[in-house]
């Protein structure tokens, strides 16, 4: 069932998950409405709900964790219209990802319906190292030969190129997320502030991560007092600005959570996605008329990077 924000502090230790996922057409049973909520506030039929949210709540419980958060589950979903539902708990992102035990992000699924758990046949069979002599010069002082390493799946297949990672919300949940246990297709992999790991390295290189929340913040304050030319905001923002949104003129919320949190640990003011005290840098940006024509979005000043559909 559904249980409201307000209720969970009457309640004793409310850890919870959240998800992060691809909704796809799939998702529609799971959208949270002003004409289902009232039934849902007394209970939810899990077998009605897409296999990627069914999976996660198989992982919860198997951890001993009660609660999960799920945006289309516990956002109120509109067709039309103004949404201040969607407008409170998009400001709260921050916090939400930030306070949850564990993010699960089903990045080996294009859908809701794709599930977390994926068949992995070579997984059945042990690996382990060879080595290679060469018959002629095998049992002589200093033969030659060669060691041959299983093939591991990697971080950057598995995690950055999965359709998860197209996905234009989901830079800014990993980014807000404490920790994230991603269920590719290949695996298990795992990444938190101290490390990057999977179910075959009990550490990756860090090359994989992106910047801590607290590393961003850092340096949009200490930009301006330095020689580089782009800062660590706006190389995002141009990872960002290739990502996919299924709704165009949700450019800018889609990282407003990630502004609304640096703003809290800098006291830093973001405007339309601009920091105010940054401007002569970043009113910089230039749309790529290269790849494609930029679609200029609604409600938007021109002078803001938000103000176009386009990669930047």
């Amino acid at each position: 069932q559904l249980i409201l924000s307000k209720d969970l502090v009457k309640t004793e230790g409310h850890n919870y998950v959240t998800l992060s996922y691809c909704w796809g057409s799939a998702n529609d049973t799971a959208r949270t409405t002003k004409q289902n909520i009232a039934q849902r506030l007394k209970a939810i039929s899990i077998g009605n709900l897409p296999k990627t949210i069914q999976d996660t709540i198989r992982v919860m419980r198997a951890l001993g964790v009660k609660f999960l958060w799920v945006d289309a589950l516990c956002i109120v979903q509109v067709q039309e219209g103004s949404n201040k539902d969607w407008e409170r708990e998009l400001r709260n992102m921050g916090k939400i990802y930030r306070h949850s035990v564990l993010t699960i992000a089903a990045s080996g699924a294009k859908s809701s319906e794709g599930g977390l758990f994926h068949l992995r046949r070579a997984a059945r069979w042990p690996v382990e190292n060879y080595y290679l002599e060469n018959d002629d010069e095998a049992h002589e002082p200093g033969g030659t030969g060669g060691l041959l390493k299983p093939s591991l799946p990697i971080w950057e297949l598995a995690v950055n190129r999965s359709a998860l990672a197209r996905r234009g919300w989901v830079l800014q949940e990993q980014m807000l997320a404490s920790r994230t246990l991603f269920w590719t297709q290949d695996g298990l992999f795992w990444r938190c502030a101290e490390l990057t790991a999977s179910e075959y390295e009990e550490e990756m290189e860090k090359r994989h991560r992106l910047p801590t929340l607290q590393a961003l913040a850092q340096d949009i304050v200490e930009f301006e007092t330095t020689r580089r030319t782009r800062s660590v905001w706006t190389k995002l923002l141009e990872e960002f600005s290739q990502k996919m949104l299924t709704v165009a003129t949700d450019r800018l919320p889609a990282v407003e959570g990630l502004g609304t949190d640096v703003s809290r640990l800098t006291g830093k003011k973001m405007v339309k996605g601009i920091w105010s005290h940054n401007l002569v840098h970043e009113l910089a940006w230039m749309a790529d008329f290269m790849s494609s024509k930029p679609a200029r979005l609604p409600n938007m000043p021109s002078w803001s990077w938000a103000s176009v559909d386009a990669k930047l």
